[in-house]
């Protein structure tokens, strides 16, 4: 039960890492790319993943994943 617990805490506050960044610390340029990449993703058009991977809008937003799921982490070490 723990590990679930931990995973929980983790993939939340993974996902509210990523909403932070996108309401917080993205322009208006990386947000429509943010948009464009979402509404293409079910056409699953794997030519846009090589430019994806170099964007500045990826990279905060494997940052803020990355950092929520830590925190969310360590919260469930302290409840």
């Amino acid at each position: 039960m723990k590990k679930n617990k931990v995973l929980l805490l983790a993939l939340l506050g993974a996902i509210i890492g990523v909403a932070v960044v996108r309401m917080f610390f993205l322009n208006s340029i990386q947000i429509m790319g943010w948009k464009l990449f979402w509404n293409n993703l079910a056409s699953l058009n794997f030519d846009m993943f090589e430019n994806v991977f170099e964007s500045a809008t990826f990279g905060k937003s494997v940052l803020g994943f990355l950092i929520g799921g830590f925190l969310g982490i360590l919260s469930s070490k302290k409840l």
